[in-house]
């Protein structure tokens, strides 16, 4: 009887010890837990800002180039239309030096006549 008894008392105890083993884990594991959301959370705001500046730079990156790519197509119309331009002052100028031509021979002929 006392062999059971103390197996008994021993059994008890060893589950006493075991439920407050168990019982300060779970307590630890919710504390643990409840600190890293903690930590955790402040971090993963920055990392989502971070992520968010990221975004936002690549996109004025990409509007920079494309308007890069617009700006040079733009600056090789203006050259065309530049030399479409000089090439049309070239031949007012011809244009305008025959008509200089013209009336001096006119004059030089009316002067003759008189």
């Amino acid at each position: 009887m006392i062999t059971n008894e103390k197996m008994t008392l021993t059994t008890k105890f060893f589950e006493t010890l075991a439920s407050r083993v168990i019982h300060v884990f779970e307590v630890t594991n919710h504390d643990v837990e409840n600190w890293l959301k903690a930590v955790i959370a402040p971090m993963e705001s920055q990392v989502r800002e971070h992520q968010l500046q990221l975004r936002r730079r690549l996109e004025s990156i990409k509007r920079i180039y494309k308007a890069t790519d617009t700006l040079e197509d733009r600056i090789g119309e203006l050259e065309n239309i530049e030399k479409g331009i000089l090439a049309q002052m070239a031949e007012l100028k011809v244009l305008r030096q025959h008509m200089h031509n013209a009336l001096t021979f006119e004059a030089i002929e009316e002067e003759a006549a008189a």
